[in-house]
Formats: structure tokens, sequence, C-alpha cells
């Protein structure tokens, strides 16, 4: 697996959400698990035959693993404005799936 952390990049990442995003990052460094729990079940589902995948669905397949509620013995909640940040982390770090995931421009709130 490649570097968890990632660089910006234009095409990925809207550089005008620099706030959601900067959070995404703090949320990312102290939380790892959840992108590899992200990482993990995406690519059972691709293992699985799916070619089109949720990042929702797989955001909320993590919070029912860690615990109903979304906490976990570090109590951390996942953020929904992150969803997007994560799956594109995922084509970030397995470019091969791209296409596996509808991005959409990502808007400031």
């Amino acid at each position: 697996m490649q570097s968890a952390f990632p660089e910006m990049m234009p095409e990925l990442f809207n550089v005008n959400e620099r706030t959601i995003y900067k959070r995404f990052l703090d949320f990312h460094i102290k939380f790892p698990q959840v992108y590899i729990y992200f990482e993990k079940f995406a690519l059972q589902l691709i293992a699985r035959g799916y070619t089109h995948l949720g990042a929702k669905m797989i955001i909320e397949r993590i919070r029912w693993e860690v615990m109903t509620g979304s906490k976990d013995e570090h109590d951390f909640k996942i953020n929904n404005s992150y969803i997007a940040h994560y799956s594109r982390l995922f084509i970030k770090n397995n470019p091969q799936y791209r296409d596996y995931f509808e991005f959409r421009t990502i808007k400031s709130l």
C-alpha cells in the first residue's frame, strides 16, 4: 500500500475547500485506521466483482464495524464531509480503480 498521506492533487482534491480538507487531513492523521478500513472494504467489493462503489456505503460499513454509532475505543466520529476525500484518497493510492467511484466537484460549505 502506498502512503496514506495525500499530496494536494487538484484533479482529486478541490483546493478551494481548504478548511474541510485541512480538517480531513487532521482527522486522517489522528485516525489512520479509518482509511485502512475504507481501502479494505473497497477492495473486498472489487474482489467480489463490483465495478461501481459508493463511498458513503463504505463509510457506513466502517461506522458499523468499529461500533454501531461510529465511535471506537478512541471515540472518533466520522464527519460526512470527509467521505468524498476518502474516496479520492483511495483513488490516489489505487488509480487502477478510478472508474469505480463517481466524482463530483466538492463545494465549499
